[in-house]
């Protein structure tokens, strides 16, 4: 959403950001999720780089 927002601004249009798919949620800090980490969490990583390698992409090719 932040790559979408930033080329439109760009653009000068104004735009109001809702995000409706949401991949956080509470970090529970006990003993059992410290040795066996949840299965999705690659999955997770994986779509956060994807997401900071688009940004700088952006920025470096000028959309943004």
């Amino acid at each position: 959403m932040k790559r979408a927002k930033g080329c439109f601004d760009k653009v000068g249009l104004r735009t109001v950001t809702f995000p409706t798919d949401y991949y956080s949620h509470d970090i529970k800090y006990d003993i059992p999720s410290l040795l066996f980490p949840d299965p999705y969490s690659l999955e997770y990583w994986t779509k956060l780089f994807k997401e900071w390698i688009g940004i700088i992409a952006y920025k470096l090719i000028g959309y943004i």
